[in-house]
Formats: C-alpha cells, structure tokens, sequence
C-alpha cells in the first residue's frame, strides 16, 4: 500500500507539502494497532461490498479519534488506496484511462478545497466521492455527471419532464476556469456515454448550483465564464442557499470574517461581500438544457 500510495500522489502530480504530509500520516497509521482495521476496509472495496461505504466513514472517524489522525487526512488516504481496485473496474467495464484520471484528479481537487477551508491535506466530502467508487458519478472532461430521476414538474415550450424520468445531473469541479469550449466538449463526452440510457430522446441536463444564482447577472459582464455557463440552462427554480454551502467557494476560510474584511481580488467577492454587508439571503438555481448536439 506504502509504495501505491507514493505512486499515486506521484502521478496525480500533488503538491510537495501534501505529500510529505499523507506520507507521514500514513506511516502514522501503521503504527496504530487500528492498522489492520483500516486495511480491511480497503479489502471491503475490493470485494465491492458498497454497501458498507457508510460503515467505512463511520469507521474511519472513529480510528482518527482514538489514534490522533486527522480525520480528513485518513479519508484521503483512504480513498486513494481504493482507487487501485476502481481503475481494475473501469478497465473491467472499458471505460477509458482518460475517465479514470479525471474521477482521480477530484481527490486532488478536493483536497486543495480542504486545505482553503481546514488547513488540512485531506478530504471532507467522503460521501461526494465515494459516488464515484459507486460507479455512480462519472468525469468526463471539464464537467462531472450523474444518471437521476427528476425530481419535479417542467414544461417550457416542446420541452417536458414529469417526476421520476430520468435526467442527467451536472456537477463542476474546482479544477480551474469554466470555459465554455471544455463544457461544449463535456456534454458531447456525456451525451454519448448516456444516450443508451434516453434512446432517440434529447438528453435533459439538469443542474443545481450556487453557480445559477439570477444575481451574478448584475455584477458580471455577459461575456464572463460564469454567465455564459449560466446562459446554457433555463433557470426555473431559485431559492435560497445557507451561506456555509456558498461562501466558502468564493472566500475560503476566510468567509466568516467580518464582510468589510473578507478579500476582495476578485468581482464575485466584492459582490459577495457587499450582500453580505447588506444582509442579502444567499441563492441557488436550478435549471435544465436539452441536448441536441449545440451548447
């Protein structure tokens, strides 16, 4: 497991600090006498037993109590150890290196994203990724989907869906600028890998996200990343977000800070902490395009 793990970190290219750092953490944990229990919940994942991924965060927030680990760190470690038996599924399944990689470099994205809020090389989102160990979330480029079943009721000129069809869900890793011509790419990846799952329908993509916030629309210019993104989906629901799922996105850490000293380089945070000056509620959009080859 030690020279795997040096290998991955290696190959995913992280940053020296994290590194060192896992490293250290892992040689920590062998130590432990809870070793051996974290290696069998690796063996767990190995035998595809998915079912016990709820067991296994449990199980590792309880080994980082007793032995004075960081929880996030182990998480981590955790995920990419088991990420030598996921590359065995996906080539089982003959789902490309290029899908591997990117499902892989989210731990790495993540764990900047930690490190922003904790101070921490690790992870905190154990149940986001593990979707992708279900096999049920896929990366497919600059953008990241999901098969789900709608959930409501939309009707918008020859476009429809009832509760319970299916929809693919968009997610949007912290991997740097959304560029419009890596999302165009994404959905053409995406429309492929699912079309089995829709026939001759027009794929509907759905999303949720602090991203489709109606508001960023008087602050950035049309020709910014975010509102051309915005641009694709017809928003039919706004509502309100709590300022924890949002701020630490545009701030980092720093976001609980009083608004008038919270950073301000760049125009989402002059926005953001303007609202939050002006006591403004936080939101999210949901919205949805249909597929027909044109972003």
């Amino acid at each position: 497991m030690f020279t795997y793990l040096n290998e991955f970190l290696h190959r995913y290219n992280y940053p020296t600090k994290s590194k060192d750092e896992l490293m250290d953490t892992y040689q920590q944990l062998q130590q432990t006498a809870k070793y051996s229990l974290f290696q069998d919940y690796v063996k767990v994942y190995q035998q595809d037993a998915v079912s016990s991924f709820k067991e296994i965060i449990n199980g590792l927030q309880k080994i980082a109590e007793e032995e004075n680990l960081k929880e996030y760190s182990l998480n981590l470690l955790y995920l990419i150890l088991i990420s030598k038996h996921l590359n065995e599924i996906y080539e089982d399944l003959q789902w490309s290196e290029e899908m591997y990689d990117e499902a892989m470099f989210d731990l790495k994205y993540s764990m900047i994203e930690c490190y922003r809020v904790y101070r921490i090389w690790g992870n905190f989102k154990m149940e986001w990724e593990l979707r992708f160990f279900a096999l049920k979330r896929v990366a497919l480029g600059r953008l990241q989907f999901e098969l789900q079943e709608f959930s409501t009721f939309y009707n918008h000129k020859d476009n429809r869906l009832n509760s319970g069809d299916k929809v693919v869900s968009v997610y949007i890793p912290s991997s740097g600028p959304l560029r419009i011509c890596d999302c165009e790419k994404s959905f053409s990846m995406a429309s492929k890998f699912f079309r089995k799952d829709f026939k001759d329908k027009k794929i509907p993509f759905v999303l949720s996200s602090w991203l489709l916030n109606p508001m960023h629309r008087c602050v950035l210019s049309e020709d910014s990343n975010i509102v051309q993104f915005m641009n694709i989906f017809d928003i039919y629901e706004v509502e309100e977000e709590q300022p924890e799922e949002v701020l630490w996105r545009i701030f980092g850490h720093d976001w609980k800070a009083k608004p008038k000293a919270l950073p301000r380089g760049t125009t989402l945070q002059k926005a953001y902490a303007e609202w939050l000056l002006k006591g403004t509620q936080m939101k999210k959009g949901t919205g949805v395009f249909f597929y027909t080859g044109d972003v």
